[in-house]
């Protein structure tokens, strides 16, 4: 175990490496800036003429002063004319048009680029091991943040901008770590360039089809996601996942467990019981005897309310029940209590539909087959105040015995307003809308492409 824990941290740290030795420009023959100012401002407006864009907002802005204040710190992201060509930018009043379009408050011209200009600003200088390592960033722009991750599977591994892990979206923009001025740094601060179009925007809520087994340790697995892949994680061994064990419980019920099983090649080898979203889970032992809590740190939830759904695959005896927590606010007790023994009832019988079956909580939520023991239940609704990510947390109500386990696949936050049934989920992570018929969802029969 102690190998094993040893060799994830050296991948992690291999990955992090990478990208920080991104930032080396020995290779490169174009040299830095040579102004006499040297602060954030000097340096943005020394910058060549592909960055002509950027140094006529920040001019117009009013803020060259407040960036080129060298009795502060600051971090500032850039981006070149070509980045603000690809959003059909070309010039200031283009940019500005977009604005007043995102924020219809009457702003004045220089009011909008100014905003523009101060959610690129960080109110302190951020070196680019830290950068790589933070989830969120407070910018200039009053209450506004930037949300940062990084994609492991790139090579080298690639820090996102506002990656909300909304269906189909991208992110924002995404750090240049080969550009000469990425991790630029100036006598106030540090300069990065970023591909993309950085900008606050007034998001509406989205849902969220969170795989659990989507957390940075799992993915700096060598093996993570094929078949055979597993791993065993205690309470200090995962940055978004803390659990609290009965002091007394078996070393054999005191940690939680990653399995990926096989992916069906066509539907001869499906086994709807084991219907997985990319074919793993995450594997625990909800009890007062065993783990008596575990809370989770959401992805990005933006302001608005949600219906939350546990979608699982059902197991031994065991109740637990959902609270959602945010900083600054009171916690949320979801009212609905999950018995994880209990059988999905079958939306197809006769008498019954999908529709009665969401009345009382349940719901179908693979794309192919409806199983007896593979649910989503609806654990209640949240409000969340603040766009950010924020903690579900999960306590155990029954003291049975400490092997009450449960796969757990993804949690699911769908805005009240939307269809809380459709689009569903195929084994691929393809969102499957319900007017697609069954021999078109993955697995496929032999044959089909």
């Amino acid at each position: 175990m102690t190998t094993i824990k040893t060799y994830r941290n050296l991948l992690y740290f291999i990955a992090v490496a990478c990208l920080i030795g991104c930032f080396s420009c020995e290779n490169l023959t174009v040299e830095k800036p040579n102004v006499e100012d040297h602060s954030i401002s000097g340096q943005v407006l020394s910058l060549p003429d592909n960055f002509s864009l950027m140094k006529d907002i920040l001019i117009q802005s009013g803020l060259s002063e407040t960036l080129g204040d060298t009795t502060q710190s600051y971090t500032f992201f850039i981006q070149d004319n070509a980045d603000f060509a690809a959003a059909d930018i070309h010039g200031v009043n283009d940019l500005v048009e977009i604005l007043r379009a995102m924020v219809p408050e009457g702003k004045s011209d220089s009011a909008l680029l100014a905003d523009y200009i101060k959610y690129r600003g960080i109110p302190y200088a951020i070196e680019a091991d830290s950068l790589l390592n933070t989830n969120e960033l407070m910018t200039l722009a009053d209450g506004k943040k930037v949300f940062l991750s990084i994609d492991k599977s790139a090579s080298p591994p690639c820090l996102k901008f506002n990656d909300l892990n909304g269906h189909l979206a991208a992110p924002d923009a995404v750090l240049d770590s080969e550009s000469l001025y990425s991790n630029l740094h100036c006598s106030n601060g540090v300069i990065y360039k970023i591909k993309g179009n950085l900008w606050a925007k007034n998001r509406i809520p989205y849902r969220v089809y969170w795989d659990i087994a989507e957390q940075p340790e799992l993915m700096a697995l060598p093996t993570f996601r094929q078949s055979g892949c597993n791993a065993t994680f205690h309470a200090d061994e995962l940055s978004y996942i803390t659990f609290q064990v009965d002091p007394d419980c078996s070393d054999d019920y005191d940690h939680i467990e990653y399995h990926r099983g096989e992916m069906p090649q066509d539907i001869s080898t499906f086994n709807d019981r084991f219907q997985y979203t990319y074919a793993d889970y995450l594997r625990l032992w909800m009890d007062m005897g065993g783990i008596q809590w575990i809370e989770f740190k959401t992805p990005v939830l933006v302001k608005g309310t949600y219906k939350v759904w546990l979608c699982y695959r059902r197991e031994s005896d065991g109740t637990i029940r959902a609270v959602f927590k945010q900083g600054g606010y009171e916690d949320q007790l979801l009212p609905h209590q999950i018995d994880m023994s209990l059988y999905m009832p079958n939306p197809e019988a006769e008498g019954s539909s999908p529709e009665q079956l969401e009345m009382l909580g349940w719901k179908r939520y693979n794309a192919k087959k409806y199983s007896y023991v593979v649910a989503s239940y609806l654990l209640g609704t949240i409000e969340v105040y603040e766009t950010g990510r924020h903690t579900l947390r999960f306590e155990a109500l029954s003291h049975l015995r400490c092997y009450c386990l449960g796969n757990w696949d993804m949690i699911q936050f769908i805005p009240v307003n939307e269809n809380q049934l459709s689009p569903r989920i195929d084994m691929l992570g393809n969102w499957i809308e319900d007017t697609v018929e069954v021999c078109n969802i993955f697995p496929y029969e032999a044959g089909t492409p």
